[in-house]
């Protein structure tokens, strides 16, 4: 969403209209599911996608439309054959489309230059989109406790957040809310060939990376454009230097073991939600016994993914960024799910 968000920025403030397109709710098996998005602009350039295909394909024909009307407006996709707008697809799934019309007005340049600097948020942030009979839309920008940007009136739906996307949607009036930060940041501890090819991978897919090292040549901002920030400092001594805490990521792949080993003890004191550490199982072996004999549990041990990565038969530095992103996807989508569950057990 980061990345839609700034291409909305900068082509409105190119005074170049946009359609916003969002997936509002998905049924069966339908390519991607609700909160996924798209933006297109008036010259037919494309942000993100809504799964590609005849689907997608459609609605950049209807955003054009969206565009030379100036009007947003809902579609209903069933995506089944020899059925209401059949688009050739086997999916068996329905989805709800609403794609926002949004003109290059100043209004909505600073509106945007809002939602771009809360998307860059270390805590907790939501857009709201509120749509009348009309299909006209007022976006807005949360915080677990305030309206950060847009109309006021959206303080009513601070008790309907959650980290997954959340609907209402009527003839007579709707709503969609859809995470747009997630409080924590990952750490990376090492600034090699590695995190060279991890950092703008996990930037990709909306986390937000620290590397910290203790040589300033693997310390380089110009190494990871894409990095929040950039860090040199003394592996020793993390905790001077960062505010680590249990909504953070951290993976360890500094220049040695011993180095590895400094972070790692410190790191797991904090309790992140996911620590990896890259090496060989003989050296997860020596680890463990060396973190039993520093106090730590079995447990916390245990939650240590070590070897890094999915299983994938990563063999160089690109391929093994994407097998550590995809190990960390999976346990930022298991922690969304948890979360949700916690809120409906709540209602």
């Amino acid at each position: 969403m980061k990345q839609i968000c700034q291409f909305m920025k900068e082509n409105l403030l190119r005074q170049t209209a946009c359609v916003l397109v969002t997936i509002i709710s998905s049924e069966g098996s339908s390519p991607r599911g609700a909160g996924t998005s798209m933006a297109i602009s008036q010259n037919g350039q494309c942000c993100g996608t809504i799964g590609g295909g005849s689907v997608e394909h459609r609605v950049q024909q209807m955003a054009k439309e969206r565009i030379a009307a100036q009007e947003s407006k809902t579609e209903f996709f069933m995506l089944r054959p020899n059925d209401i707008r059949d688009l050739g697809m086997i999916c068996g799934g329905d989805i709800r489309v609403y794609l926002q019309y949004i003109a290059p007005t100043s209004e909505n340049c600073s509106l945007y230059e809002k939602i771009c600097q809360a998307a860059e948020s270390d805590e907790n942030r939501w857009i709201v989109f509120e749509v009348d009979a009309a299909q006209r839309c007022i976006t807005s920008v949360l915080s677990e406790t305030e309206v950060v940007a847009g109309a006021a009136s959206a303080v009513k739906y601070l008790d309907r957040l959650s980290t997954t996307a959340a609907a209402a949607w009527q003839d007579t009036g709707s709503y969609y809310i859809q995470s747009l930060a997630v409080k924590g940041k990952v750490y990376i501890f090492g600034g090699g060939h590695i995190a060279r090819k991890l950092v703008p991978v996990l930037a990709g897919v909306d986390f937000s990376c620290v590397v910290y090292d203790s040589m300033a040549e693997f310390a380089d901002p110009a190494d990871f454009p894409s990095a929040k920030a950039v860090l040199c400092g003394d592996f020793a001594e993390i905790d001077g230097q960062l505010q680590l805490g249990e909504a953070d990521y951290a993976v360890i792949m500094t220049r040695g073991h011993a180095f590895d080993y400094t972070v790692l003890r410190q790191v797991l004191a904090k309790h992140p939600v996911y620590v990896g550490m890259i090496g060989s199982r003989r050296k997860v072996e020596t680890t463990s016994k060396k973190l039993l004999a520093d106090g730590f549990t079995e447990t916390e041990i245990a939650s240590v993914h070590s070897p890094i990565g999915l299983s994938i038969g990563a063999q160089t530095p690109a391929e093994i960024s994407i097998s550590i992103a995809a190990e960390m996807i999976a346990v930022r989508a298991e922690l969304a799910q948890g979360r949700e569950k916690e809120r409906k057990d709540g209602e």
